[in-house]
Order: C-alpha cells, then structure tokens, then sequence
C-alpha cells in the first residue's frame, strides 16, 4: 500500500508537457542508509495521432514552489513502451543539493490523446517510505 504522502502523482493525465502534481521533500536526509527509490508507473496505456515519446526528468528546488532544475533524466520512451503496467524504479543518490524534488514529463512531436502515470517515493520496491524516517517530515497534504 502507497500513502499520499509519498506520491509525487496519482495517475495523472500526461497529455502534453508537464510537472507532476505534487512534490516530495528530501533534501539532505535522502536515504539515510537505505535506497530510496522513485517508482514511475503507467496506469493507462498511451496512445496519440501525433506524439512518439515521453521523456522523464527528476528535478531539484531550495522550494516547492521555486525554479526546479533536472537532476536525473530517464530514457527516452518510446509510445510502444507507454503501456498500462509499465513500472520503473529510479534510486536516488544519498544526498540532494535541493530540498524538493518533482518529475518533469515532456511529450515529442505533439500531444497523447490519453496516458495516465502515477509516481511515489519507496523505499524498497513497493515498501513507502516511513515518513520522517528516510525523509525530513513533509508537508502533511502532500501537495503544493
């Protein structure tokens, strides 16, 4: 089971270019001896007339609500590859410059009709992280 609190989207439509809907806070504590992860689903298949990729950033803010920078770029996905039940871990580093991480989806060659992904913090692959255990409490609502 996935809490709120460590979601950085919750099956959310990527149609075009975007930043996911929430953020997580990690900062210096990132891991605290354990992997941490970030893991990327797909809960709805893409599809489109016109867009053949997505590609996936991890960035980095000093805030929620500040500039992000790109800190860990994903492959490139293929459309073929966007399909429902698609699942991608991503480790973090142990240490963060910034305190607040987001994703960044950015969709080429024009938009996908429908797509949905869901990303959260873990600390092991399914396990969520016990907030304040692996990261600096968070904001409670989880969200911006």
């Amino acid at each position: 089971m996935l809490s709120n609190l460590d979601k950085l989207c919750d099956s959310q439509a990527i149609t075009v270019t975007a930043a996911s809907e929430s953020y997580g806070v990690v900062g210096k504590y990132a891991g605290r001896g354990e992997e941490v992860y970030v893991m990327i689903q797909v809960d709805t298949t893409f599809t489109s007339a016109g867009a053949t990729t997505l590609d996936i950033a991890i960035q980095q803010c000093a805030t929620y609500n500040g500039s992000y920078t790109s800190v860990i770029e994903l492959a490139q996905y293929a459309k073929a590859a966007l399909a429902q039940g698609l699942r991608v871990y991503v480790p973090l580093p142990s240490n963060f410059e910034q305190e607040f991480i987001k994703l960044y989806f950015t969709v080429g060659t024009g938009p996908f009709t429908a797509g949905n992904i869901s990303a959260f913090l873990v600390s092991g692959k399914d396990l969520p992280y016990v907030d304040g255990l692996y990261f600096e409490p968070r904001n409670t609502t989880g969200t911006i």
